[in-house]
């Protein structure tokens, strides 16, 4: 089977590709199997093979999320950066039933945001949450992080502190009135083997919008799991409108996109 050069495939072209292989399992594609999970399609081969390749191999995952989260956003992979996925641990054991504590000192949240002229990227602290695991289900949980730590990587200096202070500002984050980001997990499915789609509310500058965004997680130790996913989400749903091009014309290599990464690689101790 030939693999595709596009971002992201259409529904269509996976199952004319599948049914081309005479229905006998085949490697799997990363963006085949975001574009399979996204439109919630039925077909156990097809599913079976991309289970077993995000399990088995962190890149694979890695390139999975980053199809997954430009098929959620509706745009490129190009625009899309996610950090490497922490998914090496998993492995076939199952799911330790109870409460995880996010760790702030081990676990990331990681950002990544485009303009026309390029990108920019950093680094948000985890403060705290948990989630509920029993069985094989994730059954509740929490994630806040601290805007007021948000932080520039790819720049050094004084162009480093200006922009941080202006992501803390009125023009996006506005941290003096809302320090806190926080997603409030509302219900998750299993898509596969330790394998979820979790849904939330995403509350930011004091606005919940719903957010959904798939996940792999591993039992580290009988204690410990580790959680990798990434987040698309629209800024201007939050009231952030700065040099957005949905709500102020004319400018040119001024504008900045609509839509922000945040790549999450979080360990939680029971």
């Amino acid at each position: 089977m030939t693999r595709h050069g596009s971002a992201v495939i259409t529904a269509s072209l996976i199952l004319i590709a599948v049914a081309s292989c005479g229905r006998k399992a085949t490697t799997a594609d990363p963006c085949a199997c975001a574009d399979h999970r996204f439109g919630g399609l039925s077909d156990s081969l097809l599913t079976a093979s991309c289970d077993s390749a995000i399990l088995a191999d962190p890149e694979f995952a890695r390139s999975f999320d980053k199809c997954l989260a430009a098929r959620r956003a509706g745009t490129d992979t190009s625009s899309v950066h996610i950090g490497s996925l922490d998914t090496a641990v998993a492995g076939g054991a199952g799911l330790t039933s109870g409460k995880y504590f996010f760790s702030p000192e081990t676990s990331k949240a990681l950002w990544r945001a485009s303009k026309v002229t390029g990108t920019h990227e950093g680094s948000i602290r985890v403060k705290s949450g948990f989630v509920v695991i029993q069985g094989d289900d994730i059954e509740a949980g929490e994630l806040v992080m601290d805007l007021t730590s948000i932080g520039v990587t790819d720049l050094k200096g004084e162009d480093r502190a200006k922009l941080e202070g202006h992501l803390r500002s009125e023009d996006f984050f506005q941290v003096s009135s809302y320090p806190e980001a926080v997603f409030t997990l509302v219900r998750s499915r299993a898509v596969g083997k330790r394998s979820y789609e979790l849904t939330g509310s995403l509350t930011i500058r004091g606005v919940d919008k719903d957010q959904t965004m798939a996940v792999v997680l591993a039992q580290a130790s009988p204690d410990e799991l580790v959680i990798s996913g990434t987040l698309a989400i629209d800024r201007t749903q939050y009231g952030i409108r700065f040099r957005s091009g949905k709500f102020f014309g004319d400018l040119g290599d001024q504008a900045i996109d609509d839509v922000f990464y945040v790549t999450l690689n979080l360990r939680a101790r029971r």
